[in-house]
């Protein structure tokens, strides 16, 4: 091809040395006819308009006022507080994908994908970005959100030391920015889709548009994997020639780049061009094989790409709303200021005419009556219909996006139910549109950000680190923060398996191949949040304690749930630690297990533990567990005594058995010193059906104990295990089970 009489290769090395092959011509051709046509194509052009618009009537923004003209140019905040309110009920939403299981076996498996993919949207301000995409969808009624996989560093002077003059020694160091998977909000200026798809998922190619300082772009692209060429691009205002296609924008100064990054699903392209040189041109980088474009439209225009915002919507309401009140305004302003009909025999100074405080007219009237000489020009008052024709017009811009600013004015009738079902009324539109977008834009990313997490986050990374004045290169696998909830791989019928288990707190985990196979498998993308509005946190507390009282007064209801999960539930909602009002330290079931094996682990060391303080039945039920494990049997006598003694303290405490059985052999409610020798002999038979009843009933020497679990029959389940084990004062415990 011919430009102004040279070659494109002719062109690209008289320029800047830059010399393409055929394909760098034929990709570079082929990304610019597509940047022009998705930019110049007349829907985009029509939209952006609409989106400049917006943006005014969201800022409030008004043409300067010429000096010469009084006239009102009042701008009402309909948009304005439309879209805030649209905002404020939204905002604490926070809906995030989710991923579902296939199988509904592999339950740990999802909850450890699901706890994968919520750090990584924690850490990377997912919610934060999804926020602004949303603001600026109610604005614009279209925004653009890129999930990609991104990494970036740069180099530090980091204050090392301090010399003997007190100077500070820095030591050069490379940071890391990012190294995650990022859902990020873009700018609608900067993304061109193919013009004729109706979806993002139905787009051949796209466009994203970056334009960064010269300096800042060799920071981030220099080194850059899987980037060549680098070192040709220049700044836009050193191509003094005319380039092939690249042409200075109006948004560029002479010392940016512009770099298009071009992605075509059909040819599993992702080639990058700057400043007329191929730096990229490869394979779409994802797993997915998709754009990584997904879209947020307020309003879905059924048949278009691009979606209608708030602004747009009431447009010519407003305007018209505010033509009524400017009008107004300068009514009032010509009955304070008046216009003035003079006699034109009589020498009136327009100045003298302006009103003021104090002001006075000299008027030499001739002979002539006042009236006849001047007299101000009478305007009617405001007639009545005005205001009922304002209020008309804010009605129907109501009616026209679904939301009313006066929201948070929903009284809250007699109940928490009520004002939660007045609420939800209030929020109908603005619950259909976050669905909405839930349903389409959410579940995309969604798939998205799995994928690069199931490809990126697995891979190792290679630190360099210093030891012995030597550099040494090492693997570093991700490490994963979980919160409630701990992962760890137990062997089992000759494999391994993820086992998780709840715990109060944090924990985390390091994503080495080892776990990473547990993210294998197939999952469902839905979303997590629903269609009822988010309710307040006052309005939380008192429908829960409704509730809460409803199921107390209920026995029936009360069969059926876990009371100590319940008052956890409602202290929670109520800002409460449990810990402070519950017994047993307000820890889970699972949490005091954990606990009981931490006990076991200290005491078969030798060191004795005193009874824990309100120990529940499934934490004493672990220690018998234990008990019944050759581990336990190899222990020295002595630390069996304590073991013992320490169960038999904790089932004390609770008022069970063990509390007269501690005292007949000499050891205490309360535990912590050694047995006392001798004591009263064991009764033949113990009344009551506790697991420790069943475990002194079952006691001999050797001592047998039941291996089900508290609250378990074990002459039920016929189950129950020998251990060497003596009791002080040399007493025996028939079985009576049988």
């Amino acid at each position: 091809m011919k430009s102004n009489g040279q070659s494109d290769n002719a062109d690209a090395n008289q320029t800047f040395g830059y010399k393409p092959n055929k394909r760098q011509r034929e990709v570079r051709r082929t990304i610019y006819e597509r940047f022009h046509a998705m930019r110049d194509d007349p829907i985009r052009k029509e939209e952006e308009a609409h989106w400049e618009q917006a943006d005014k009537d969201y800022m409030q923004w008004m043409p300067k006022r010429d000096d010469e003209d009084w006239r009102s140019h009042l701008v009402l905040p309909d948009a304005f507080a439309a879209i805030q309110s649209n905002a404020q009920e939204t905002i604490e939403r926070r809906s995030r994908p989710v991923l579902e299981s296939v199988e509904a076996s592999d339950l740990a498996r999802e909850q450890f994908c699901n706890d994968i993919m919520k750090y990584s949207m924690d850490r990377t301000q997912f919610d934060y970005e999804n926020y602004r995409a949303k603001l600026v969808a109610s604005i614009r009624g279209t925004a653009f959100v890129m999930e990609r996989y991104r990494y970036e560093t740069r180099k530090v002077k980091d204050p090392d030391s301090i010399d003997d003059q007190g100077n500070i020694v820095y030591k050069e160091r490379e940071i890391v920015d990012y190294d995650d998977t990022v859902t990020e909000f873009c700018e609608n200026d900067s993304i061109f889709l193919d013009p004729s798809a109706q979806h993002e998922s139905k787009a051949r190619d796209m466009v994203e548009r970056e334009v960064i300082d010269y300096k800042e772009y060799k920071r981030l692209y220099m080194n850059k994997p899987g980037f060549t060429n680098q070192q040709y691009v220049q700044a836009a205002g050193d191509l003094k020639e005319n380039t092939q296609f690249f042409q200075q924008a109006k948004d560029m100064t002479d010392d940016d780049v512009e770099i298009l990054h071009y992605t075509n699903r059909a040819t599993d392209e992702y080639n990058v061009v700057a400043n007329n040189v191929v730096i990229r041109d490869d394979a779409i980088p994802y797993k997915h094989k998709e754009l990584s474009v997904s879209i947020y439209r307020h309003y879905m225009i059924p048949g278009r790409m691009y979606g209608l915002g708030i602004p747009r919507v009431i447009y010519s309401l407003s305007e018209e709303r505010a033509s009524l009140r400017r009008l107004n305004l300068d009514r009032q302003n010509l009955n304070m200021n008046k216009v003035f009909l003079a006699n034109d025999l009589v020498d009136i100074d327009e100045e003298d005419a302006r009103s003021r405080p104090n002001g006075i007219i000299q008027v030499n009237t001739n002979g002539m009556n006042i009236n006849q000489v001047i007299q101000p020009l009478e305007f009617g008052d405001i007639s009545p219909s005005y205001y009922r024709t304002e209020e008309m017009l804010l009605e129907d811009i109501r009616r026209a996006h679904g939301i009313d600013d006066r929201i948070q004015g929903v009284q809250t009738g007699g109940t928490a139910t009520e004002a939660a079902i007045l609420k939800e009324t209030a929020q109908k539109r603005i619950n259909m549109v976050a669905v909405q977008a839930e349903m389409d834009t959410l579940i995309r990313i969604g798939r998205l950000k799995w994928s690069n997490i199931q490809f990126f986050y697995p891979a190792a990374k290679i630190q360099r680190i210093t030891q012995d004045t030597e550099d040494q290169q090492t693997k570093v696998y991700r490490a994963v923060k979980v919160q409630g909830r701990e992962y760890t791989i137990q062997e089992k019928n000759g494999g391994y398996e993820l086992d998780t288990s709840e715990i109060e707190g944090t924990s985390g985990f390091v994503l080495n191949p080892a776990m990473a196979k547990f993210m294998e498998g197939d999952y469902d993308v839905t979303m997590d949040a629903n269609a009822s509005p988010v309710l307040s946190k006052p309005l939380q507390q008192a429908k829960i304690t409704e509730m809460f009282g409803l199921i107390a007064l209920n026995p029936m209801l009360m069969n059926v749930i876990e009371p100590e999960k319940a008052v956890r539930r409602y202290l929670q909602i109520n800002d409460e630690d449990p810990k402070m009002w519950m017994r047993g330290k307000g820890l889970t079931s699972d949490q005091w297990k954990r606990l009981a094996i931490q006990e076991n682990n200290v005491m078969a060391t030798g060191i004795p533990l005193v009874p824990t303080d309100g120990a529940t039945e499934d934490h004493t039920s672990e220690h018998l567990h234990f008990m019944d494990t050759p581990a336990f049997h190899a222990l020295p006598a002595p630390v069996q005594q304590n073991i013992l003694q320490h169960v038999l303290g904790e089932d004390s405490a609770r008022g069970g058995v063990g509390a007269q059985m501690a005292q007949s052999m000499g050891i205490g409610g309360q535990g912590g010193g050694a047995p006392a020798q001798g004591g009263t002999p064991m009764p033949e038979s113990l009344p009551g059906t506790t697991p420790m009843n069943n475990f002194l009933n079952n006691a001999q020497t050797p001592l047998s104990m039941p291996r089900g679990g508290i609250g378990s029959n074990t002459a039920a389940r016929g189950q129950s295990a020998t251990m060497t084990a003596s009791i002080p004062g040399k007493a025996q415990a028939q079985n009576n089970a049988g």
